[in-house]
């Protein structure tokens, strides 16, 4: 198996490491690299970059044919916390080298704080991977924020609690709220300090969305829901379901019997994933996709409405 063995020691470091195991051309613009992988066995694209604030990220969109490891090792003063969160596919991530395995699936994060230890992530072959790295040192960012606010003690509480846990790490459930912000990175068209402004902004977003999520699942002391990260994979299997069957006519009687869930648990999975019930979500799915249809004006009002599952153009142009 192959092993890309990486020092945490800078950004400019970490891409000339990567540039020095794998083959591909690296480019800089601004404070920014941008790595294209043409290995025989890997391909895809590193970006990365530094802020200013002690934060950095790394984003990989990559496919192996063959499973392998990347073992990141930080630096010795190192104080950082590592948010990872997998947009597309799925990694393992070893606990603390000792032959474990836990499992990040596609929209799901892990939060790390390793200390000296290494990191250890395994990328599954047959997977096309889409995996974020933020990196970001509490101690070091908190020194430069004289003004205390809920982000500060939100983030020193995560820090504190993570260095006296077994593991050093959290595993969060299901977030599809960092989704919408991942797809503005992937869109992003801005060029020069335009293009680092925003790159900025929507890193630290997902940031702050990973902070309060993780804040949420540690210290509640009871949890709103009874679903666990098992029935939250299978709520989303649902909606990806409907979204490539939309016109079909959808109950939650024939959801529930078709994937084996309670109704209780589809409709809570569908507040917390989409903040929406199941009729509201299908209800909403096809709206978008009929002021998609009416922008193309190939279609008259009546057969969009049939085309996408409604039984009635008066109801249809009610809601639209």
């Amino acid at each position: 198996m192959k092993t890309l063995r990486l020092l945490d020691h800078s950004m400019d470091s970490i891409f000339r490491q990567l540039t020095s195991q794998l083959e591909g051309k690296l480019t800089q613009e601004g404070g920014g690299y941008n790595l294209k992988i043409r290995d025989f066995d890997t391909q895809g694209i590193f970006t990365g970059s530094e802020f200013s604030d002690s934060i950095s990220f790394i984003r990989c969109q990559i496919s192996v044919k063959e499973r392998f490891a990347m073992v990141l090792q930080p630096v010795q003063s190192s104080t950082s916390l590592y948010f990872i969160y997998c947009n597309r596919g799925k990694i393992t991530h070893e606990i603390r080298d000792r032959g474990l395995y836990r499992p990040i699936y596609e929209n799901q994060s892990v939060v790390i704080s390793p200390g000296l230890s290494n990191i250890r992530l395994h990328f599954l072959e047959d997977y096309t991977q889409e995996i974020l790295f933020i990196k970001m040192d509490p101690v070091h960012y908190l020194k430069n924020k004289s003004i205390d606010s809920e982000f500060n003690d939100c983030l020193t509480a995560i820090y504190k609690k993570l260095n006296k846990r077994d593991g050093n790490a959290h595993y969060g459930s299901l977030n599809l709220y960092v989704c919408d912000h991942f797809k503005e990175l992937n869109e992003l068209k801005h060029e020069g300090l335009l293009r680092e402004v925003f790159l900025e902004g929507q890193v630290k977003l997902i940031l702050a969305k990973l902070l309060k999520q993780c804040d949420n699942e540690l210290f509640q002391s009871t949890k709103p829901y009874d679903l666990n990260s098992s029935d939250l994979r299978k709520v989303k299997q649902i909606s990806d379901y409907i979204d490539q069957n939309y016109a079909l006519p959808h109950t939650v009687k024939d959801l529930t019997e078709k994937f084996k869930i309670s109704p209780s648990k589809l409709q809570k999975g569908f507040k917390i994933l989409f903040n929406r019930t199941v009729s509201n979500y299908i209800k909403n799915l096809r709206v978008e996709i009929a002021e998609e249809m009416e922008k193309n004006r190939e279609s008259t009002i009546s057969e969009i409405a049939y085309a996408i599952g409604f039984t009635a153009r008066s109801y249809f142009s009610k809601i639209f």
